[in-house]
């Protein structure tokens, strides 16, 4: 509960942040998020991540000289 309420005012404090940038600039801040183009609003995988294979430790050592 406690991060929450952390990023719940971080998010307060930024919000007043883009405001403020807004009045200083005139641009007008962006249009919330509306719903996902593909429809699919509930499955929230995230990125594709492939791990990539590791270089020997010679060829690391050569690299940093």
């Amino acid at each position: 509960d406690e991060i929450r309420e952390g990023i719940r005012r971080i998010g307060e404090v930024v919000k007043e942040q883009v405001d403020l940038y807004g009045t200083l600039t005139g641009e007008l801040p962006a249009a919330p998020a509306g719903p996902r183009a593909d429809g699919d609003e509930g499955d929230d995988e995230g990125a594709r991540v492939f791990e990539l294979p590791r270089r020997a430790d010679a060829e690391r050592r050569a690299r940093r000289s």
